[in-house]
């Protein structure tokens, strides 16, 4: 089925945070973006019946493709820190990005998603008083 890969150290590359490749199905021209930038060093997370895995928002990670017949089962849980809002971003054509999330949030009045909604973004943790 293929683990999840990392790439090291790629979290600190200066320009991931503008990076949408989540749909993007040609791993080998995504593979060309990644080594122009040097040497790239891939780690495979092999994690074993309950484990997890955790990692930076802007590490580039991924999967290759499986071929074992089998569906392969994952579960994302993304975790944000307290003052989480909406930002409005654009990518190079100026379409504003759009992520699941969004669709999740109930709308603020100016139109943009509310994260602040505690039944469907609940905090995990808060800092003791």
């Amino acid at each position: 089925m293929g683990p999840l890969i990392y790439i090291n150290g790629s979290h600190a590359w200066p320009d991931t945070e503008d990076m949408r490749t989540f749909q993007c199905k040609n791993l080998d021209e995504l593979e060309r973006r990644f080594t122009n930038r040097g040497p790239t060093v891939k780690i495979p997370m092999t994690l074993r019946r309950g484990e997890i895995s955790m990692h930076h928002c802007r590490l580039v990670h991924g999967s290759g493709p499986n071929i074992s017949g089998q569906s392969r089962l994952a579960f994302a849980l993304h975790l944000q820190d307290g003052p989480n809002q909406y930002c409005l971003r654009r990518n190079e054509h100026e379409i504003p990005w759009h992520i699941y999330l969004d669709d999740l949030a109930p709308q603020r009045e100016d139109g943009f998603p509310d994260y602040t909604d505690p039944s469907i973004f609940p905090a995990l943790w808060r800092q003791p008083q």
